[in-house]
């Protein structure tokens, strides 16, 4: 089984509600488009909206994005969580999932989650190194993580991360040890963003004052494959990059931006096993096969990796079968068999 599934998400914004800081990355509105929170009477009509253009049979969740979910007044926070649960209990959707910081998560707070049906509960995570997230001024530290994490974890909540690649102060080691303690941590989905420089942001500020370097795009697909690699089987990870229709309605920012950028990275990481295929079957033909969900990947990005095997090998043929495990692939030739896995 692979971890990079598609959700059909319904995503309410409340940029800067409820929370009282101000990382130096951050500028919400610019992030979301938005520069008020929608009122209880308008989510109605956002989730009607979306629904409309959803295909039955598919997995929708109401998602509460943007902001400090559980920082804002519980009595506000429960009238949204009423009209997202109507539509659990007539089963129009699957669940709600709400987006919040480690540090605003104890037991009543959960309590009040599980009684209006929220599923999944995201942290805003961004690093589990104490160093970077105190340059980033997250307010919060490691052991605030793992703690949130595990309260999350025992009251039945699906758990999410969301983790940044390219912080202050931050390098391929600490984003390796960022990803190994979600692992032991054990998240159930995550997202992974490179960072971007935005417009009003104290980021800003330390670009200008060349205190701060963005990673290039080739950089910040390197260091994101790497996290990946240890990732990839043991969590699901929702998104890769950010989506340019969904997150990023802003005129200005300077960074690894690229709207393909989660295929960027899945082709490199297949191109890997593309030079290994290629070190281990010398023969002119060779059959691959793949899973159909991870097709596309191992094409890569432009047909990189496929115009490279069909360069090294006078004949390829590639195959989709939903019988091959997702993370592997099978390569055949007239004398051997070999199963070649992603990561």
């Amino acid at each position: 089984m692979s971890y990079l599934t598609r959700h059909f998400n319904i995503p309410i914004f409340i940029p800067e509600l409820g929370c009282p800081f101000r990382c130096v990355f951050c500028n919400q509105r610019s992030i979301t488009g938005k520069k008020e929170y929608p009122l209880p009477d308008e989510i109605t009509n956002i989730i009607e909206t979306y629904l409309s253009t959803i295909k039955k049979n598919s997995f929708i969740e109401i998602g509460f994005f943007g902001g400090n979910f559980t920082g804002i007044p519980e009595g506000l926070m429960e009238r949204y969580l009423a009209i997202a649960n109507k539509y659990v209990k007539y089963s129009k959707i699957n669940g709600i999932r709400v987006s919040t910081r480690p540090d605003y998560i104890n037991d009543n707070k959960l309590y009040l989650l599980k009684k209006y049906g929220v599923t999944t509960i995201e942290l805003g995570v961004q690093s589990l190194n104490d160093n970077v997230l105190k340059v980033s001024k997250r307010g919060y530290e490691k052991k605030d993580v793992i703690i949130a994490s595990k309260k999350i974890k025992d009251m039945g909540f699906r758990l999410g991360h969301q983790v940044m690649i390219g912080l202050p102060y931050s390098d391929i080691n600490t984003e390796i040890e960022t990803a190994k303690e979600i692992i032991k941590i054990g998240v159930d989905d995550l997202r992974i963003y490179p960072l971007l420089v935005l417009e009003g942001t104290e980021l800003e500020e330390m670009y200008n004052n060349k205190v701060y370097k963005p990673l290039s795009l080739e950089e910040a697909i390197l260091r994101t494959k790497e996290f990946v690699k240890i990732v990839y089987k043991k969590t699901n990870i929702i998104r890769i990059g950010l989506h340019p229709s969904e997150d990023l309605q802003i005129k200005k920012f300077i960074g690894p931006f690229h709207p393909s950028f989660r295929e960027l990275v899945m082709s490199k990481l297949c191109l890997d096993v593309v030079y290994k295929i290629n070190e281990s079957f010398k023969s002119d033909e060779i059959q691959i096969i793949i899973n159909p969900k991870e097709y596309n990947f191992f094409i890569g990005y432009r047909k990189e990796n496929k115009n490279f095997l069909y360069k090294n090998f006078k004949r390829v043929k590639i195959l989709k079968e939903e019988k091959i495990k997702r993370g592997f692939i099978v390569v055949k030739n007239a004398d051997k068999t070999r199963k070649f896995s992603i990561v």
